[in-house]
């Protein structure tokens, strides 16, 4: 029976993969599956491979009102999301943050909803996460951890931070929290340490994945220093060894393979087609990294015009031959590309790991 479902199941995605691949042919209008939703631009950290703290624009940001009636008006073009990832800046400064978790998961039961935080704000973000819970008890979290101790500390620019952190994450474990995962962002500061991170990680019980510092004005990190996240090759060395111990892990194995120069990305860019942004001002962007906007919802526009306006189209097109490697946006894309995910499985050495890996994973971040 469980052999049947499988194949039922990759017959599915292959349905699903060719479904999208020819729609995104003819910029076909496609309903998302997946929606990332930073909420808010003010954060408490300091981190030195993101400029978010500095400010923004200083525009109004979306509140609960704006957001109730966009996610209602679109109810039925969004009718297919399966993941809304909540993010920031900082979520948790929003006061409205469990109406919006709330407002999501009423709206779009299917979707899996998850939010994401720097866990800084203990006390906070607990009452905020036992509110929902009240409601939706099989929400997933993202706590970021870039390392132990003062490592940790020093990439996001406040004493105690991983004391803060770790405090937070096992508080939520102890409230039931089951879906955590953490991301381990590297820099030039802690790059020596995804071993000892991921041992930690293990260790409380959540799920751990790292990748390199995206650079891109939703970061605020264009004009920064590179020698925060710029990597020196002796750097790469020590991270592709590391690397080498995650053969199971799609997103990292693939990551360590770029490193090494031995592929490129091989996965087509999906943004603006099965997923897209909608920033804290209302705006309409095909992904994080790119501060090109397809419109804004405080336009009165349907989002499916927005989407498939003729400036989208133009933008769809200027990003087609895409090539980061953003774990938010290759996940959606590996979706649509399945015969590269069975490539990779195929080639891989240790396909029990993978398939153990595959088993237990019970958050992937959106």
């Amino acid at each position: 029976m469980k052999k049947i479902r499988l194949i039922f199941l990759i017959f599915k995605k292959i349905i699903y993969a060719m479904v999208v691949k020819t729609a995104k042919s003819v910029d076909y209008p496609l309903r998302p599956r997946y929606l990332n939703f930073p909420v808010t631009y003010k954060c408490n950290s300091r981190c030195i491979m993101c400029g978010i703290w500095k400010g923004k624009t200083g525009e109004k940001e979306l509140d609960i009102d704006e957001i109730k009636q966009f996610f209602l008006a679109n109810k039925g073009f969004l009718s297919g999301l399966i993941s809304i990832g909540i993010t920031g800046g900082e979520p948790f400064l929003r006061k409205d943050i469990v109406e919006i978790v709330r407002l999501a998961h009423t709206v779009f039961p299917r979707a899996g909803v998850g939010v994401q935080t720097n866990g800084l704000l203990t006390e906070l973000i607990c009452e905020k996460v036992k509110e929902i819970k009240g409601f939706y008890d099989d929400f997933g979290m993202a706590v970021s951890l870039d390392g132990i101790g003062s490592i940790h500390d020093a990439v996001r620019g406040i004493d105690g931070a991983f004391e803060k952190t770790t405090k937070t994450i096992s508080a939520l474990k102890a409230m039931g929290v089951k879906k955590i995962t953490c991301g381990m962002t590297i820099t030039a500061k802690n790059y020596k340490y995804i071993k000892q991170v991921k041992e930690k990680v293990n260790e409380m019980g959540c799920e751990f994945s790292c990748f390199l510092t995206d650079v891109s004005g939703f970061y605020g990190n264009e004009a920064m220093d590179k020698g925060v996240y710029g990597l020196s090759e002796e750097m790469k060395r020590t991270i592709l060894k590391d690397l080498a111990e995650f053969g199971y892990h799609y997103y990292m194995d693939n990551l360590r393979r770029q490193l090494a120069g031995e592929n490129k990305r091989g996965l087509p860019c999906y943004s603006g087609y099965t997923s897209f942004v909608l920033d804290a001002y209302g705006y309409v962007k095909p992904c994080i990294l790119l501060e090109d906007a397809f419109g804004t919802i405080r336009s009165g526009m349907s989002l499916k015009d927005i989407l498939y306006s003729k400036r989208s189209r133009a933008i769809r097109k200027k990003i087609s031959k895409c090539s980061c490697w953003n774990q938010c946006e290759v996940s959606t894309s590996a979706e649509v590309e399945v015969f590269d995910f069975l490539r990779w499985f195929l080639k891989s050495r240790d396909k029990r790991a993978i398939v153990r890996h595959i088993a237990g994973t019970r958050f992937i971040d959106a």
